[in-house]
């Protein structure tokens, strides 16, 4: 069952890295709109209109959000993701450590992959 959005936390990196990051991945299917200091914008990959949103300072002044709007990214879950991201990015990444459903105790777990590559469960408050 293909999760219903993709969201990761990246730390210090620029929205500039982000946006090369993302192009990587698909191509860029509309300008990026910028309010404050949320970016939207829509790339396609694999012919599919992602919708994506960043939110720099999202959990700290440290950490960015990145936001995928659909079912059709090419990642299977947060982790997935957050794994292609430091792979390209070479940074610290956050995500969900288990798919979202509503009451789940299991939106506590947070998967980390820090700057060397070393991925675990942490609490993230």
């Amino acid at each position: 069952m293909p999760q219903s959005d993709i969201e990761i936390y990246v730390k210090c990196i620029s929205i500039d890295s982000i946006i090369t990051w993302l192009e990587s991945v698909g191509d860029k299917s509309s300008e990026i709109n910028q309010e404050g200091r949320s970016y939207t914008l829509t790339l396609t990959i694999n012919n599919k209109l992602i919708p994506i949103t960043i939110v720099e300072g999202a959990a700290g002044k440290a950490w960015t959000s990145l936001w995928f709007n659909s079912t059709e990214t090419p990642w299977g879950s947060d982790v997935d993701c957050a794994r292609a991201c430091y792979l390209a990015l070479n940074c610290q990444v956050r995500c969900n450590g288990a798919f979202w459903q509503d009451n789940s105790a299991s939106m506590d777990e947070w998967w980390q992959i820090t700057e060397n590559g070393d991925e675990r469960l942490i609490e993230w408050a």
